[in-house]
C-alpha cells in the first residue's frame, strides 16, 4: 500500500446502473477483485479460486465524470461489500475518495460508508498467457439456449466439446463408457470466423465457470476459441469492456 496518495472516483447517476451489475458479475467470479489506478486508466481484474475462470475490465474514461489520482497503486476491494452499496445508490452520483490518514469514503446522497483496503492476493498477480485466432459474435439469447440445454444433457461425469463452423456452433457430449452424442445450433444472427477447427472440453463442473461468464444484461458477446485456450469471451456495454477467460493457461514464472 502506499502511504500517501490523492485518489478520488465519481461516477455519475447515469452510469451507476452499469457499474453495479459489473460488480454482481464480478463477485459471482470472487468476492474481492484487485483494482488498479493510475493517472490515465483504471483496470479491475478477478478470478475464482481455483483459477478456472478468470475476468479483466477496462473502465474507459466516460464511464466516471471525475477522476483524481496523482500515485499509481495497487490494492484489493471488497466486492460484494461494493455491490450491496452501489444497488442502493441508483438514481444518485456516487463519490468514492481513498485517503490512506482519514480512511476510505463513499458518499451519496448525503450518506456516507467506509471501506477497506486489502493487499493484493498472490493469486491476482499471476500472468495470464492469452491468444485467440478466430473471433465469432453470439448473441444473449443464442448463448443462453445451449447453457440452458447443457445443463440437463451433461452427466456429473461427462464431458462438453465445443466448436464452432459456419453459423454453427456443435456441441459433442461424450461420457465415461465411451459414447457421445451431437447436438448442433444453427445461430442464424452470428457472425461466426473459424479458419480452422477448434475442439475445448468441458466437464460438468466447467460448464458452471462457462455460465458464469456470460452475464444476462449484455446482449451480444464475442466468443473465442483455441486449443490450448479453450475459451475467451469478450462484451462491451456502456464504456465497459470485460474479457472473461475460462480455463486460462497461468504462467509459473
Amino acid at each position: 500500500m502506499v502511504e500517501k496518495m490523492e485518489l478520488k472516483l465519481k461516477i455519475s447517476k447515469d452510469n451507476i446502473i452499469t457499474f453495479e451489475q459489473l460488480l454482481s458479475f464480478l463477485k459471482e467470479i470472487n468476492e474481492k477483485a484487485k483494482f488498479t489506478f493510475s493517472k490515465d486508466k483504471i483496470t479491475i481484474n478477478t478470478m475464482n479460486s481455483s483459477v478456472s475462470l478468470a475476468s479483466f475490465v477496462n473502465l474507459k474514461p466516460e464511464i466516471y465524470s471525475e477522476y483524481v489520482c496523482d500515485t499509481d497503486t495497487t490494492f484489493c476491494l471488497d466486492i460484494k461489500y461494493l455491490d450491496k452499496i452501489f444497488k442502493s445508490a441508483k438514481g444518485t452520483d456516487l463519490i468514492m475518495t481513498f485517503d490512506s490518514k482519514v480512511g476510505n469514503m463513499i458518499e451519496y446522497s448525503n450518506k456516507k460508508f467506509t471501506f477497506e483496503l486489502y493487499d493484493v492476493e498472490e493469486s491476482f498477480n499471476k500472468e495470464f498467457k492469452i491468444k485467440y485466432n478466430n473471433n465469432s459474435t453470439i448473441l444473449s439469447e443464442e448463448i443462453k439456449e445451449v447453457l440452458s440445454d447443457m445443463k440437463i444433457v451433461i452427466g456429473e461425469d461427462d464431458s462438453a466439446q465445443f466448436n464452432m463452423s459456419e453459423n454453427n456452433l456443435n456441441v459433442i457430449v461424450q461420457n465415461d463408457m465411451g459414447g457421445s452424442k451431437k447436438y448442433t445450433y444453427d445461430f442464424q444472427k452470428a457472425k461466426i470466423k473459424n479458419d480452422e477447427e477448434i475442439k475445448s472440453f468441458f466437464g460438468r463442473y466447467m460448464l458452471k465457470n462457462v455460465e458464469k461468464a456470460f452475464p444476462s444484461y449484455f446482449n451480444e458477446f464475442k466468443i473465442s476459441f483455441n486449443k490450448e485456450y479453450p475459451m475467451q469471451v469478450v462484451y462491451e456495454k456502456d464504456n465497459i469492456l470485460v474479457t472473461t477467460v475460462i480455463a486460462p493457461l497461468v504462467s509459473n514464472d
